[in-house]
């Protein structure tokens, strides 16, 4: 009908967006249908089908039932009826005023609710599918539908790759102002001319642009910016009623990771390097102090083993601490407030000599940190002061421990030892060196608070 009629209508597809019109909510548009003969139709004879209206006959039926309950003849001089006529004059403009507005307001729009992959473009959808606008990124690689279907909304664990996907799409109000931004990251199927990230309004007008990588030199070699955003995810950092954006985006061929925090209106407020990646991250509140810090995992790729960074939310700068080809001598030293280093067992050395990662964090009921290694599948739990709270195999790890010790490659037994070993051996950076003991960056608490 929208379509092939020669006059078009304004049409109305839902009840949200009827009620929107009338200015009124949904339940009771249902009980003027039922009681006043609103104006509806549906696409079947079913009570349960989808609905539809006119604006014009909406607009037609306000005018004839606003006038029949509302402008009523004045009562004959002198009576008592005339007396109160003259106290509901005000009450008669008024409404009279609403009916004005809510005919010539202008028309709502539908908000994006959902996506569409189509080729180059990113197709945005309202409530029913329709149509409601278009991004063209450009990017005859793009990938298609399903891969951004898998990382939309919330994060979620690829349990069969042992990694966690973030969003590279998400719909949300980002600063409070009841209106959804879309933010969108393009993936191309070999991972070059990406990097950046997208803020859109409810009509499709990009609000602004962040280009995540740059040009750097670690060692004696100079990295391209050449980076994918690995995903991003939202949170009120500082209370304030409106959403900071996390974003990590890796380098393409080797170790460098960046970090950034952009706040709703597309500034960057933070970023840290990671001579390594990092795969997945949170906030909590550890101090107690009202705002939420910020929990990284990974890896560290000069050491090869895998790591968990802690940063106050207001201060993330400077990168991790490296030494040799692994240091951009450009960077500033980093100011997180803990980066842990956690240990290598006998097992996975046998088994995957190249590296150990830390690739999922989760939040324990028990005010606990719990992050898992990919490789040896053992989890590490630390309280709120980054302090030792437990080392737990998997059956996995213990299966493989077990084949191991039966072909003669380990000799350890795996007891309470065995775990208190691994426990002894976690390391943290104080600012100047690798100590055992738990302890904070000290070198940059010390120099921020000078």
């Amino acid at each position: 009908m929208r379509v092939g009629s020669t006059r078009r209508r304004k049409v109305f597809y839902s009840w949200k967006q009827i009620a929107y019109h009338l200015g009124c909510n949904e339940r009771t548009c249902l009980r003027w249908e039922k009681e006043l003969g609103l104006p509806v139709h549906r696409m079947t004879t079913s009570s349960k089908s989808r609905v539809f209206a006119y604006k014009d006959e909406l607009d037609v039926w306000i005018r004839d039932n606003i006038d029949s309950r509302v402008a009523k003849p004045p009562p004959p001089a002198g009576s008592l009826l005339g007396k109160w006529y003259l106290l509901l004059l005000p009450l008669a403009a008024a409404a009279v005023i609403m009916v004005l507005f809510l005919i010539f307001r202008p028309a709502s729009h539908p908000v994006p609710e959902d996506f569409s992959i189509r080729g180059s473009e990113l197709v945005m959808l309202g409530s029913d599918g329709e149509e409601l606008w278009r991004h063209d990124t450009g990017l005859m690689r793009l990938l298609g539908e399903g891969h951004f279907r898998e990382h939309s909304r919330i994060k979620r664990e690829d349990r069969e790759k042992q990694r966690i996907l973030h969003p590279t799409i998400l719909i949300k109000d980002l600063d409070g102002d009841g209106k959804q931004e879309v933010l969108f990251s393009p993936q191309t199927d070999d991972e070059f001319g990406e990097g950046t990230l997208h803020c859109f309004n409810d009509r499709g007008t990009c609000l602004w642009e962040v280009s995540t990588g740059r040009e750097l030199k670690f060692g004696d070699t100079t990295f391209s910016p050449d980076y994918r955003v690995r995903g991003f995810a939202v949170a009120d950092l500082d209370n304030d009623g409106t959403y900071e954006i996390l974003i990590v985006s890796d380098h393409n061929d080797d170790f460098p990771t960046q970090f950034l925090i952009v706040n709703a209106g597309g500034e960057i407020i933070g970023e840290y390097w990671n001579s390594g990646r990092i795969e997945d991250f949170i906030t909590e509140d550890l101090d107690g102090d009202g705002r939420k810090e910020i929990i990284l995992c990974g890896f560290n790729r000069e050491y090869r083993e895998a790591c968990l960074i802690v940063f106050d939310a207001a201060r993330v700068r400077g990168s991790s601490p490296q030494s040799g080809r692994f240091c951009c001598q450009t960077l500033e030293p980093g100011s997180q407030t803990y980066y842990v280093r956690l240990p290598r067992t006998d097992v996975d050395l046998l088994e995957i000599a190249s590296l150990e990662s830390a690739f999922k964090l989760n939040r324990l009921a028990n005010r606990r940190i719990s992050t898992l290694t990919r490789g040896s599948r053992i989890h590490f739990e630390f309280d709120y002061e980054l302090r030792s709270a437990g080392i737990r195999p998997s059956q996995a790890f213990e299966a493989a421990h077990m084949r191991a010790a039966a072909a003669g490659l380990v000799r350890s037994t795996l007891d309470k030892a065995y775990k208190q070993g691994l426990t002894d051996n976690i390391l943290y950076y104080d600012g100047n060196t690798w100590v055992r003991k738990p302890t904070r960056n000290l070198t940059f608490r010390d120099r921020d608070t000078r």
